[in-house]
């Protein structure tokens, strides 16, 4: 398909710059038990908040409200947050921004009712949990 790359590595996230480019898919696996955990969580516990961060301050910024979620502490946790935290610098680094509006969401419904084209230049998503992103090439969006 035109206008998509792959890759393999957070590296080649950078290929969203290349002209004609409009999504780059990270093919990637997490850890079973990693995931294993995130679906034996109670949903009331995953995080759902938004906060606009640099990225050197993620991690002093994310564990406060991840313990006001309930979340529990432990070394799943802290991979889930060393996620988090090269995403939101990897993105920084793509995006030449200083800080990163940064959501996390509990989503059980259709977060995007209808679809729509973004405007901003460029986002990062990535689902932890559940279904993932649905996309539709422009060519195909009537």
């Amino acid at each position: 398909m035109t206008g998509i790359e792959t890759c393999a590595t957070s590296a080649g996230l950078a290929a969203i710059k290349k002209p004609g480019t409009e999504l780059v898919i990270w093919q990637r696996d997490f850890p079973k038990r990693f995931q294993d955990w995130l679906d034996r969580l109670d949903a009331a516990t995953l995080p759902d908040f938004r906060i606009l961060v640099e990225p050197r301050d993620l991690r002093r910024a994310i564990d406060p409200l991840l313990d006001a979620c309930d979340m529990p502490a432990c070394d799943m946790r802290d991979l889930l947050v060393e996620d988090i935290d090269d995403l939101v610098r990897r993105f920084a680094e793509i995006a030449r921004s200083e800080s990163v509006d940064l959501r996390l969401q509990r989503v059980d419904h259709d977060a995007c009712w209808k679809f729509h084209r973004d405007n901003v230049e460029a986002r990062l998503l990535t689902t932890y949990r559940g279904p993932t992103t649905e996309w539709v090439q422009m060519a195909y969006a009537d």
